[in-house]
């Protein structure tokens, strides 16, 4: 038994083994001037879903990066080159349970060299000193140096013409800053190039300005104010557009050039979150993607290539409000056939003062609806909607409403039910304000939302068993009705039906006693009194005999 075992164990990684491709065989590869194209043959080329092609480069021999991936039973393929590299591949199968070994490298492949395709594209200064500015950039790698003998050309000169100005080339491919001496308050103009054996690059590089010398600005520019609040072209934000009065550029006061404005303008709830809005030359711009309904405070600054001006005076603001965003967690249970029990969450962003919700429906495809009465309390995030048809489906919108107006809406599809006897209610009650003979009570449906609640509700009451019952209107869209007209210092029998469709079912009936609750809270408050008074009266006498006692204990 324990030599099978070991049979087995031993032979399952060997059977494993066997089905991982070997590694295949290149078996052609031509060298063009951009392009190579390589052939291969499989060993054992069942069992190969794919290749992959890999390359390394005369730059970085042992490093190998994917060139190209072909299926089976593809065995060649065309690849791009860049300029001036060598090239050398191999080639890995790929099958159901691994890969192979890679090939035998290739014979290196040696593109034709041509001009670098590109110069640094982010030269700036990064030291300014009086006498002296250092430039800096990112250096170009390797593989995009297109050819042998690779350097940059550095240049400035002065833009006043006062020089034709000078250059340097740099053969340390890796080197990424150059410090020139100039004179101070002289603004230059430089760039750098890239350039090897067949000829400096033909990408368009910019000259950029240099201002060496420059000191903090020492005026804030004046009469900062708002001449815009409004929101941006979609709505999605609030926008407001700000307009000065720009500093002379020539003023000495600037202590060099005045490269643009920035304003700062930060949320008063949060005043360590400032953001920057550059400006550039200009005496008015536009600020968006502020919030809704809030506050905020801003400032403005000259500023030259290296230092921040002054800040005028901060001006505070308030952003008007906007339509809200979407309600949270929107849904809805049936109630009955006819009805349903909606809920949700207040918007994460009304953007202004909520005023209350509006509610639409519509079975698929026709007319839609409002509900009657809209949402008019912001606190109220429930509402049952009724007088709906029974086997339809339907698309249920809520939208918060601002004193803009609607929000973004949110909607849900449902089905309404089949008419079914509901559940046994019940209901509690409240005596409301009462006039001289008469008064009136608020009647709360409680249905059973846990089996079938039925979709409307009306109340039955009676002075006594004699009497006939008085019905209520059906009540929809609510939970709640006020029975008025009740005679004082009177008990009433009173039920509530649930209804759903042709299906009723009543509550157990309560008695309901008018005005009862008054008396009743009357002749408790005196009972409490009682009470209280007594237990005081007794705890005086245990204290006062206790005292005596104590005192007899300890007299001779």
């Amino acid at each position: 038994m324990w030599h099978i075992l070991a049979f087995v164990f031993i032979s399952l990684p060997l059977v494993l083994g066997a089905n991982i491709p070997m590694a295949p065989q290149i078996t052609n590869l031509v060298c063009n001037p951009r392009e190579a194209v390589i052939s291969w043959k499989p060993h054992n080329g069942a069992l190969v879903k794919s290749y992959t092609i890999e390359y390394s480069t005369s730059y970085e021999p042992n490093h190998w990066s994917v060139a190209d991936q072909k299926q089976s039973p593809e065995n060649s393929a065309t690849l791009k080159l860049s300029p001036g590299v060598g090239f050398t591949f191999r080639i890995l199968s790929v099958g159901e349970h691994g890969i192979s070994q890679p090939s035998k490298p290739s014979e290196v492949c040696t593109s034709q060299a041509d001009i670098p395709y590109r110069n640094p594209d982010d030269a700036k200064i990064i030291s300014l000193q009086p006498l002296e500015m250092t430039i800096k950039w990112t250096p170009i790698p390797q593989i995009e140096h297109n050819g042998p003998g690779f350097y940059y050309i550095v240049s400035w000169k002065p833009r006043d013409g006062s020089s034709s100005g000078w250059s340097v080339h740099i053969k340390d491919w890796t080197q990424d800053t150059y410090v020139i001496k100039c004179d101070k308050f002289k603004i230059f103009e430089f760039q750098v190039r890239s350039a090897n054996q067949v000829g400096p690059s033909k990408a368009p590089t910019e000259l950029r300005a240099a201002y060496p010398g420059e000191d903090r600005p020492s005026q804030a520019p004046r009469k900062f104010k708002i001449v815009s609040n409004t929101d941006n072209v979609y709505g999605e934000n609030a926008t407001v557009t700000f307009e000065w009065e720009r500093i002379d550029l020539s003023n000495d006061a600037l202590n060099g050039n005045a490269e643009s404005y920035i304003i700062q303008y930060w949320s008063d709830a949060d005043v360590d979150d400032k953001m920057d809005h550059s400006v550039g030359r200009k005496s008015k711009t536009t600020i968006s993607g502020l919030k809704y309904n809030s506050f905020y405070s801003a400032h403005i600054q000259v500023v030259n290539n290296k230092h921040r001006g002054p800040t005028s005076k901060i001006i505070k603001f308030h952003t008007l409000e906007g339509v809200s965003k979407k309600v949270n967690s929107f849904k809805a249970i049936s109630m009955g056939s006819s009805a349903f029990l909606l809920n949700w969450t207040k918007p994460e962003q009304p953007n202004g003062q909520l005023l209350g919700y509006n509610i639409y429906y519509e079975i698929e495809g026709a007319k839609g609806y409002a509900r009657k009465p809209q949402i008019t309390n912001p606190s109220v995030t429930q509402a049952i909607l009724g007088g709906l048809k029974p086997n339809a489906t339907y698309r249920l919108h809520i939208a918060a409403v601002t004193r803009r107006g609607e929000g973004e809406d949110s909607h849900i599809v449902l089905d309404t039910l089949s008419p079914a006897q509901p559940d046994v209610p019940s209901f509690t009650w409240e005596p409301l304000e009462s006039t001289t003979n008469e008064t009136s009570v608020r009647v709360n449906w409680i249905p059973k939302l846990n089996g079938n609640p039925g979709s409307s509700f009306r109340v039955l009451y009676r002075m006594d068993e004699k009497s006939n019952w008085t019905e209520t209107e059906e009540v929809i869209n609510h939970n709640s009705i006020i029975v008025t007209g009740l005679l004082q210092n009177q008990a009433y029998e009173m039920a509530v039906v649930s209804i759903d469709g042709q299906f009723l079912a009543q509550s157990e009936v309560q008695i309901l006693k008018t005005n009862e609750d008054e008396s009743s809270n009357t002749s408790m408050i005196i009972s409490i009194s009682v009470v209280l008074i007594v237990s005081a009266l007794f705890s005086i006498c245990v204290f006062t005999a206790c005292k005596k006692r104590y005192q007899n204990t300890n007299n001779p």
